[in-house]
């Protein structure tokens, strides 16, 4: 039998695309909108297995990213609600910290532009400086020097 230029290119796409190191490799860099329109290329069931366990993957990390960013907004409110004459440097190195465990906030400008000018207002303030220092190299890798005014004498005569 003889085969045409365009069923031996069709017959090599699939026996690639089926291949389940190839295929992983692909839905690495794929969306889970464009997963689910992959997925109609072929009935094969290993095709569809590597599709489904990617979706499955993705699905987990949205639903972890959507428990993170509502642990901080709670966070966030909770610190808002402490009376101005309490402490609240506690809750605050505590959500930092969530922060350092989860960099993938800064992916978003907008957080990222907000978290870094809290923690250069949080290094004017005494009680938060060293934390706001070790936060900005932390999620930054910026290291801040500050100097502090000179001491003056000041002599009675």
């Amino acid at each position: 039998m003889v085969q045409t230029r365009a069923q031996r290119g069709l017959l090599a796409f699939r026996e690639t695309i089926e291949n389940p190191c190839v295929l992983s490799v692909i839905t690495k860099h794929l969306e889970a909108e464009d997963l689910v329109c992959f997925k109609q290329i072929s009935k094969d069931s290993r095709f569809n297995d590597v599709i489904q366990y990617r979706l499955s993957e993705i699905h987990q990390e949205q639903t972890r990213k959507q428990q993170v960013l509502a642990d901080l907004q709670e966070r966030v409110a909770g610190i808002q609600h402490i009376d101005p004459g309490k402490n609240r440097v506690p809750v605050i190195v505590d959500m930092f910290d969530i922060m350092c465990a989860n960099k993938w906030l800064l992916e978003y400008g907008i957080l990222k532009k907000r978290i870094y000018e809290k923690l250069i207002e949080f290094t004017k303030n005494p009680l938060f400086r060293d934390h706001g220092k070790r936060y900005l190299t932390a999620l930054f890798g910026e290291r801040l020097v500050i100097s502090y005014p000179p001491r003056t004498l000041t002599t009675t005569w």
